[in-house]
């Protein structure tokens, strides 16, 4: 009786029959028949051998089995990463981006604005807006900070971030070293600092400029940039939301540390700010104005509890971005209504110099109005005047006339 004994290491199989071994090759072929010979030379036909054992390297068995690897081939690691992360990352030099003092608001005239709140930079299109840098341990010479947009969503991460269209086409100003398509810039004197703009392998686009140390009696470097395009230009940002990744990179490439932050380029940085800021307050936090109000009047009257109250429920409850529906009776009075909603709606996207040379324009137009107005009522009162006058000057002659009518006399 012939009894298969498989060692563990899977190298060789043997097959004992009456005492005596047979040594049978362990990368035989699954299910295969096997003729060999014991130690006796006495031959052993029809050993049947399944063997689970993976390649034992032999180049005959190996091709046709289940476990034979795949061609080999050598995998290059690519140098540039065609996913930009956008955490922060100081690195070992501390590598740090300023924006200037912590302000709790801005002016609606403000070119520039940065939210710690929101960690998002608020600036105008086509304006400088300095950008503060320092490493708190001395960086390696020849580092360079290298800034490139990238979109904020994953479903858009992997497109390229370009100016619009419109905004390329009418681009007559850029000088003939900065590509027209880029949409961040740096403004600095060529004669004192190096600016490459920067194209990748997938075509992103970025711009880098080489880091200095700060100057004698500052802690960081500035370096002033430029945006040249809205984030509601259609057929560029798109509205989508956007950040601006600066990378600290040594003179090989790699990258020492990273900085992230994101960016909205429109019209009036100041009402942006204030609007999202109040939303994402309201958003976090829906009852804070209501709980602020009633710890506030809990030592008031009665009577004067109930009214403040009640206002600090209607302001808590009046929110930009409630929606609200109205019952109107009458075709007319909808299209009335409904011009009025559109009217409200486009005055968010027109630029506010547009609104305040609209209302300059209406307050001439109702100045001219009001004296159109004065000079007519002042004209009418003067002819007034004018008969009252002759009435007066006529009504002695009159009473003359009448006084000397004989009383005899006859008709």
């Amino acid at each position: 009786m012939s009894e298969l004994v498989i060692r563990p290491d899977m190298t060789n199989v043997f097959s004992s029959d009456g005492g005596s071994l047979v040594t049978i090759p362990a990368y035989a072929t699954q299910s295969s028949g096997v003729d060999a010979q014991d130690r006796n030379g006495h031959s052993t036909q029809n050993v049947y051998v399944h063997t689970s054992s993976p390649n034992t390297g032999d180049p005959a068995v190996t091709t046709h089995s289940p476990y034979a690897p795949g061609p080999s081939f050598e995998y290059h690691v690519p140098t540039e990463k065609f996913l930009i992360p956008l955490n922060d990352y100081p690195g070992e030099c501390g590598f740090e981006i300023y924006f200037g003092e912590k302000t709790m608001s801005a002016p609606k005239n403000a070119q520039y604005t940065f939210s710690s709140m929101l960690n998002k930079l608020f600036v105008k299109m086509n304006v400088t807006c300095p950008i503060q840098f320092k490493c708190n341990l001395p960086p390696p010479q020849g580092c360079i900070i290298k800034a490139t947009p990238v979109f904020k969503r994953p479903q858009h991460m992997k497109d390229i971030v370009t100016r619009c269209p419109n905004h390329k086409i009418t681009d007559n100003s850029t000088p003939s070293h900065i590509p027209v398509n880029h949409l961040v810039r740096v403004e600095m004197p060529s004669n004192r600092h190096t600016v490459q703009y920067n194209f990748g392998a997938d075509g992103r686009e970025s711009v880098s400029i080489l880091y200095e140390d700060p100057q004698v009696g500052t802690d960081y470097s500035t370096v002033l940039f430029k945006f040249m395009c809205l984030s509601s230009c259609v057929g560029g940002i798109n509205r989508r939301p956007l950040m601006l990744v600066f990378t600290f990179e040594n003179v090989d490439g790699q990258v020492l540390g990273r900085r992230a932050v994101e960016i909205r380029i429109c019209s009036c940085p100041g009402r942006d700010r204030a609007q999202e800021e109040k939303r994402t307050m309201r958003r976090d936090n829906p009852n804070h104005f209501r709980e602020e109000g009633i710890l506030e009047i809990a030592d008031v009257h009665d009577g004067e509890a109930h009214t403040l109250l009640g206002k600090r429920k209607r302001v808590a409850l009046d929110r930009d971005d409630d929606e609200y529906i109205l019952k109107i009776r009458g075709r007319e009075n909808f299209e009335i209504l409904r011009r009025v909603k559109e009217a409200l709606d486009l005055m968010e996207y027109v630029d506010p110099r547009q609104q305040e040379l609209y209302r300059l324009k209406e307050q001439e137009e109702g100045g001219r109005l009001v004296q159109q107005i004065a000079a007519r009522f002042l004209k009418r009162e003067q002819q007034d005047h004018h008969i009252a006058n002759n009435g007066a000057m006529l009504q002695p002659k009159h009473l003359r006339n009448v006084a000397n009518v004989p009383t005899n006399f006859e008709y």
